[in-house]
C-alpha cells in the first residue's frame, strides 16, 4: 500500500498553525536561529554554515517527497513563525520519524513544541495512517526528551556516547517510539 502525502497539509491546533514552508518563511529570522549555537546545542546542524540560499534548499528538498516540514505559528500573531518540525516518512513501513525546532526565543517555555509535537504525531496515525512514529535526540537535551515522555512515546533504544557536545564531552542518543495503537488509548 502506497500512502500520499498530502501536498499542502495545514494542521490546526488549539494555539498553533503548522503551515507548509515555503520560501516566505526562509528569511533572516529563520537564519539566525540556524546559527545560534546555544539553540543548535543538541543539534547536527550546529556543524554546518547556513546561509538563506541553504535553507531554501533544505525547504524544497521536501518537494515530491513524501516527507514532511512545516512552519510553526501561532495563531492570531501576524510576527512571523516561531519554529519548524518535520516529518520523514517511510510508506513502505508506514513508520514517520519527527524533528522539533522552537527557534523563536519568546516562544520557548511556552508549551508550544508539545503542542506541535502531538498534532503532528495525530496527522500521522489518523490522516497518513502510520503505525509508529520515532524520534532522536541527545540524552542531555532534556526539553525535547520531555516532550517526547509527555507524548507518551516509549524508549526504543540507546546509543552510547554517540555524540560530542560543544564542549567535546560525549553524550548518549536516546530514541523514543510510539505506536498508533498506544497513542489511540493515552487519548481517548
Amino acid at each position: 500500500m502506497v500512502i500520499l502525502k498530502m501536498a499542502n497539509a495545514t494542521l490546526h491546533t488549539q494555539r498553533l498553525h503548522l503551515v507548509p514552508f515555503t520560501d516566505r518563511h526562509v528569511g533572516p529570522r529563520h537564519l539566525a536561529w540556524l546559527s545560534d549555537k546555544t539553540l543548535m546545542q543538541f543539534s547536527e546542524q550546529r556543524h554546518r554554515s547556513h546561509t538563506l540560499e541553504s535553507c531554501a534548499a533544505y525547504a524544497h528538498s521536501f518537494d515530491g517527497s513524501p516527507n514532511y516540514y512545516w512552519a510553526i505559528e501561532r495563531q492570531n500573531d501576524q510576527s512571523g513563525h516561531i519554529g519548524t518540525i518535520n516529518a520523514y516518512v517511510d510508506a513502505n513501513n508506514k513508520t514517520a520519524d519527527i524533528g522539533l525546532l522552537i527557534g523563536s526565543q519568546d516562544a520557548r517555555g511556552q508549551g508550544y513544541g508539545l503542542e506541535a509535537w502531538r498534532g503532528v504525531i495525530d496527522f500521522l496515525f489518523d490522516t497518513c495512517n502510520m503505525r509508529k512514529i520515532t524520534a532522536g535526540t541527545m540524552l542531555t537535551n532534556t526539553a525535547m526528551v520531555g516532550i517526547m515522555q509527555q507524548s507518551s512515546m516509549m524508549p526504543d533504544g540507546l546509543k552510547k556516547r554517540q555524540f560530542l557536545d560543544a564542549h567535546g564531552n560525549e553524550v548518549d542518543a536516546v530514541y523514543m517510539a510510539i505506536f498508533k495503537e498506544e497513542w489511540t488509548n493515552a487519548h481517548e
